[in-house]
């Protein structure tokens, strides 16, 4: 039996948890054994039964790095799948292991590539203009995994192969039976009427965090956000607006809309939330979450911007607008452009997006645009046409996902591999 450890040391997200179990939990356990190291308080994100190796960052580098070496002399992988290549590097000042110490215990590495980086040359731009240049550490693995969606299913690379997230069996199944009566399910759970609708946003804790200090960052999820509420006040009045974040909105005066905030919920009622939505909105186009909405046949809006907004020298515009428009882009200032939320990475995403059939699953609306915003909303709420056109498009798209090797097939490629490099 082969065994793996997956290493994913990211504190502020989960999401590379998320992605490298998805790949670890479809292989063979005839095969392969499993074993993770991670954060502890991540430990709730993986079933029970999984066996793990639990850090605390609060005890520090020398008593973590410890502990990681050791489990690897006791554990002995054949693999060491990198949940990401960069995380890694950067947690060293808490586990005590760089990217490099890690290759130096001359265990065989997987990197897991989630926007394939190698297309960008490793460049990230992020919110407010800060750009970085990154040492091109997938290319240092021995091997590299892209999950798909959202990187492209067709394109091709050497030690590079591609997993789905989703069992397509399991989409296309609760798409036959479940899905109509899951969501009457819901809306009657929620009091609503059928014809109402069901919208759903998502915000992630991490989109709250200001990672580089920066002062137009300040409150702007929490503006964005308040931004919508006012569209849908404008286009369906009388929906349910489920809100999934780290701090409430305000009610809107007057409004008709049924207001509903979590600061979290457990997995499985968020998924069945999701699935029974009419509309799945997110500041986040390459969300896993968005991802499974759009998958299983939620229709999706990603809000984003394109480019640097300064509202006070657009005031003459922004005076024909509605007073709470006014209000909330006075408390922005200045708007930069984002595609992953307040990571920003417009051009670092940019070769993701090219040629990529899934990023026609859903659609990108410019998040200041008055009229485009409720437009959209208007299209995906009500009109039968464009959601025909979705699921169309959907059912060609899950097509495609057929193709794609398993991992357990992924896995046994690169055991020949390094059987032959050993030769």
């Amino acid at each position: 039996m082969r065994r793996i450890a997956v290493y994913a040391a990211g504190t502020i997200s989960a999401g590379e948890i998320t992605i490298a179990s998805r790949f670890a939990s479809q292989l063979s356990p005839e095969h392969y054994h499993v074993t993770y190291i991670i954060p502890r308080h991540y430990e709730k994100i993986l079933p029970p039964s999984t066996d793990k190796l639990l850090l605390d960052p609060v005890d520090g580098a020398g008593i973590n790095k410890r502990r990681i070496l050791g489990f690897l002399n006791e554990y002995r992988p054949d693999f060491i799948l990198l949940a990401d290549p960069y995380t890694c590097h950067h947690a060293s000042s808490w586990t005590g292991l760089s990217f490099d110490a890690v290759k130096a215990a001359g265990i065989p590495t997987i990197g897991l590539d989630e926007y394939n980086y190698r297309s960008t040359r490793a460049s990230v731009d992020y919110y407010g203009g800060i750009k970085t240049r990154c040492r091109d550490l997938l290319s240092e693995c021995d091997f590299s995994i892209q999950d798909v969606p959202v990187n492209l299913i067709e394109q091709k690379g050497e030690n590079i192969w591609k997993f789905s997230l989703f069992d397509n069996n399991e989409i296309l199944r609760f798409l036959e039976e479940d899905k109509e009566k899951l969501k009457r399910q819901i809306k009657a759970d929620l009091k609503m009427k059928q014809d109402e609708k069901l919208v759903f946003l998502a915000v992630s804790s991490w989109e709250h965090a200001n990672m580089h200090r920066l002062p137009v960052l300040d409150g702007f999820i929490v503006n964005l956000s308040r931004l919508l509420l006012h569209y849908l006040e404008e286009v369906s009045p009388d929906c349910t607006f489920i809100h999934v974040g780290q701090e409430a909105l305000e009610p809107l005066e007057d409004s008709r809309i049924k207001y509903i905030h979590h600061t979290g919920i457990p997995s499985e009622e968020y998924n069945r939330l999701i699935d029974a939505s009419d509309l799945f909105i997110t500041f986040n186009l390459v969300s896993v979450t968005l991802s499974r909405a759009v998958l299983r046949e939620t229709p999706a809006i990603v809000f984003q911007n394109d480019k640097i907004i300064d509202f006070s020298a657009l005031q003459d515009t922004v005076k024909r607008m509605p007073d709470w428009y006014q209000h909330i882009t006075k408390g922005i200032k200045i708007a930069y452009p984002f595609k992953a939320s307040v990571f920003g990475w417009c051009s670092f995403l940019k070769p993701l997006l090219e040629k990529n059939s899934y990023f026609d699953l859903f659609s990108q609306v410019p998040v200041f645009s008055y009229s485009k915003a409720k437009k959209a909303i208007e299209t995906v709420l009500y009109d039968e046409a464009y959601n025909r056109q979705y699921r169309d498009k959907l059912k060609l798209y899950l097509r495609q996902l057929e193709e794609i090797q398993s991992p357990d097939e992924i896995m046994d490629c690169m055991v020949k591999n390094i059987k032959s490099m050993k030769g």
